[in-house]
């Protein structure tokens, strides 16, 4: 009885932890794969432009992954109709918070430059 406590707790518990922080991982990917399709719909270039003038606009503070995932998160919030159903994976991943945080000055930048764009409904999930 006292072997078995043991075993679940010394081998079970840590493979479940590892587990579920390796699924969270992977659905985050898929997420942000679907995401670049979606809010870069010319592909890399566009991708590359936009993490590029990030760069510029915040004197090369991040990496270029944070201020993807700040991107997504921000623009996909913007863009995207959360209340349509679609992808849970997509919606999960843009509940979460940003990874960095903008300056006053960087953050009244981006939203000139990137979300200035008027919209009148979000795009469905699908």
């Amino acid at each position: 009885m006292n072997y078995s406590i043991i075993v679940f707790v010394s081998v079970l518990l840590p493979m479940g932890f590892i587990g579920k922080v390796l699924y969270d991982f992977i659905m985050e990917q898929k997420a942000i794969k679907r995401l670049c399709v979606i809010l870069f719909p010319e592909g890399e270039a566009q991708k590359q432009e936009v993490i590029d003038g990030l760069c510029e606009l915040t004197s090369n503070r991040f990496s270029k992954e944070d201020l993807l995932d700040y991107y997504l998160k921000i623009k996909g919030l913007q863009m995207l109709d959360l209340h349509t159903g679609g992808d849970a994976n997509v919606r999960a991943f843009l509940m979460q918070p940003t990874k960095i945080h903008l300056t006053y000055r960087e953050l009244v930048k981006f939203y000139e430059i990137y979300l200035n764009y008027p919209q009148v409904a979000g795009v469905p999930m699908k």
